[in-house]
């Protein structure tokens, strides 16, 4: 999901501005016919926001965006703005028939008064078309998936967090290692590992707190691009995994285990086969940290509804799927885990344990 807080190009930074999501679709989405691109937008002063939707550069749509809640949003401090979304099916129309396209969306809001409009670029990406079903990449295939949306670090990012955005990167990266090194318990003396760590969000604020940290990821771009970013880290070493375990990490030779933002891309099997290995690779004593989205609160439901929207033939491979409390508890429980702590968070449910 991608948040960005646009201003009105050639005004000052006071005039008012355009704040968006867009939800889907990913990087390198396949799809067989159409694409649906979906989000919200609003202006701080609540005029309407249209969208505009371009395919190599060309213009194939446009759409406004409609209410879709009666409340009002105080979102950045403006509580007079309606908060407003979209749902577009998008064709190839009269384009050339080829495989690859850029996709780029933008938010814009007419003057009215001759001067300059606001205008906010929500997203700019590849994406694929295939001709059948069958040529797209199943999702089990995980190395196949994440290696296809983590070409280059910018793919690889927005793929993870849904930005590229240095400053957002980073701030959430450093949100995201003090809460993990706060719910693993992590000290300096501790080797910690990664599961999914990506392209290295979290393991630059997170490593320099532990005695050796360990990145594992089913995608070597990602990894690749991972040692990029954490190239001046000294204490860290990666390892690339086989799909749903951890084959090539040893018996009781990690103090803390996390994996955060990853559970989503599995299938629920591979989510219990992790947690089982996390089990087996800690020290006793050791902790763990898993979390997915919530399906049972309102904002889950909401996401939920958005994945919903993808006709079947147009999933991508990498859409997220939602977890409950009690899913993650049973995890935690079957695979032997004790003082398990389940964490509602918004739209995120965390659950941490011990092995005893």
């Amino acid at each position: 999901m991608v948040r960005r807080v646009g201003s009105p190009l050639g005004m000052n930074a006071s005039a008012p501005a355009i704040t968006a999501h867009l939800d889907r679709p990913f990087p390198w989405a396949q799809f067989a016919s159409t694409i649906n691109v979906a989000g919200w937008a609003f202006s701080s002063d609540a005029r309407p926001v249209q969208v505009r939707f371009f395919l190599d550069g060309t213009v194939v749509a446009e759409a406004k965006a409609e209410i879709v809640r009666g409340d009002v949003s105080e979102a950045f401090g403006t509580p007079q703005s309606i908060e407003c979304g979209f749902s577009v099916d998008l064709g190839r129309g009269d384009l050339a028939d080829q495989d690859q396209y850029v996709l780029r969306v933008e938010a814009f809001v007419p003057s009215g008064d001759g001067g300059p409009a606001l205008v906010e670029v929500l997203g700019e990406f590849p994406i694929e078309w295939v001709s059948t079903v069958a040529t797209s990449r199943t999702r089990g295939d995980y190395r196949q998936v994440w290696d296809g949306v983590a070409r280059n670090m910018n793919e690889a990012r927005v793929s993870v967090a849904g930005y590229s955005d240095d400053a957002e990167w980073t701030r959430t990266g450093i949100e995201s290692a003090e809460l993990l090194t706060k719910e693993c318990a992590i000290t300096p003396d501790d080797v910690v590992m990664e599961i999914g760590c990506g392209a290295g969000r979290i393991a630059h604020f997170l490593a320099p707190k532990c005695k050796r940290w360990i990145g594992g990821d089913v995608s070597v771009n990602m990894i690749a691009h991972a040692k990029e970013a954490l190239a001046d880290v000294p204490n860290v070493e990666f390892v690339a995994l086989a799909g749903s375990d951890l084959r090539d990490v040893g018996e009781a030779s990690i103090d803390a285990i996390y994996c955060t933002v990853v559970f989503m891309h599995l299938d629920e099997w591979d989510r219990f086969r992790y947690v089982s290995e996390m089990y087996r690779v800690l020290k006793p004593g050791g902790r763990v940290y898993f979390d997915n989205y919530n399906l049972l609160t309102e904002e889950g439901w909401t996401f939920f509804l958005e994945q919903c929207a993808h006709e079947p033939v147009n999933r991508p491979a990498n859409i997220s799927r939602s977890s409950t409390p009690q899913e993650l508890r049973c995890y935690a429980e079957r695979a032997g885990f004790a003082e398990i702590r389940i964490m509602p968070a918004g739209l995120f449910i965390a659950a941490a344990a011990i092995k005893p």
